[in-house]
Formats: structure tokens, sequence, C-alpha cells
């Protein structure tokens, strides 16, 4: 079945086209919008301003990666095989994502943090506890950060690895601790 695009998906399909093509500290909201044929005020209806879209885009995708885990024998490995083939897909869009925003708000830190709160939310409810001992919390938040940080440098640098190899990279190196929350 075909599903209807709303809004929002217009304009995420036209900022990662847009990107293929053009810097994204160069990309306007006009610009997205036209690319879509929606108006700037659809736009604003959806978003605050053109980072906002961009953020968007990436906790929408781990959203629905997460979402699948458990489901169907979708697995820890199949989740990170499909962000690292979003990334390797949307290269451009980010690697300006990671390159053009700084300080506490850039889209990496708060890629990881997306994956912290993500990665939380999993485990207490498959094993149905409101929160994390603090070790696993800090042991996430190293392994997302890791993660987030390594896939920038991979896709920054035209990495010749592909997304199976670094999927394995990225599942070897869950910490110990983290294991039995993450795979079992």
């Amino acid at each position: 079945m075909i599903k209807k695009q709303t809004a929002k998906d217009l304009l995420v399909a036209s900022i990662l086209e847009l990107s293929d093509s053009k810097n994204l500290d160069k990309i306007t909201v006009k610009d997205i919008c036209d690319n879509c044929s929606l108006s700037t005020q659809t736009f604003y209806n959806n978003f605050s301003d053109k980072y906002e879209l961009i953020l968007y885009v990436y906790k929408s995708v781990y959203e629905n990666l997460f979402a699948k885990l458990d489901v169907d024998g979708y697995a820890w490995k199949d989740l990170l095989l499909e962000i690292l083939r979003f990334y390797a897909k949307h290269a451009h869009f980010m690697v300006n994502a990671h390159q053009n925003t700084h300080g506490y708000d850039s889209f990496s830190k708060i890629c990881a943090r997306e994956g912290v709160y993500q990665m939380k939310n999993y485990i207490c409810k498959k094993r149905k506890i409101s929160s994390l001992p603090d070790d696993i919390t800090v042991y996430l938040k190293m392994y997302a950060f890791l993660i987030v940080e390594t896939m920038a440098d991979w896709i920054s640098n035209h990495s010749q690895v592909p997304p199976e190899n670094m999927m394995e990279y990225f599942f070897k190196g869950i910490p110990e601790p983290l294991e039995p929350y993450l795979l079992s």
C-alpha cells in the first residue's frame, strides 16, 4: 500500500535531495519549500527553522529503527547496519550536518543524546523497569557518543570500509556491561 506523504515527509525529502548538491548552510527555508512545492507557512507550521528539520531527519530515523527492535527477528546488528546505510545514502547531508553545527546543540551531540534516549527507552521497556543503574547509563553515553563520532568520521573521510564491516566493529565494540541490556 502506498503511504500518503505528509508535509513533514516532503520537507525531509526536499532537504535530503537539496543537500546532494548544496551545503546545508547555503540551503534556505525557501529553497526547501520551492523544491517540494510547499509554502513557507507550511514549513513554519511544522518546524521553527531548518535546523529543527535537520534534527528531525535524524530523530525520525532513530525512532523508526528502535521501534523495529525485537520485531520479527530485527536485532541490534540490523539497527546498526540501517543507521550506517542511512549515513552512506545521505553522506553529503550527514557530513554537512555534523560539520556545520557546533556547541551543545550540535548535530553530533544531539544525535548521540538521541541514541542514549532511544537505548534507555528500549532497555527500560524491554526489562519493564523505570530507570537504569548509573553505570549502565554512563556506558550507554560512552557507546552512543563513540558511534556518532565514528560514523561522522567514517562518512566525512569517504571511507572505503563497507557499512557491513563498520556494523561489525560497532557490534564488537559494545561495552561488556551493556551486552546483557542490548543483546539479550
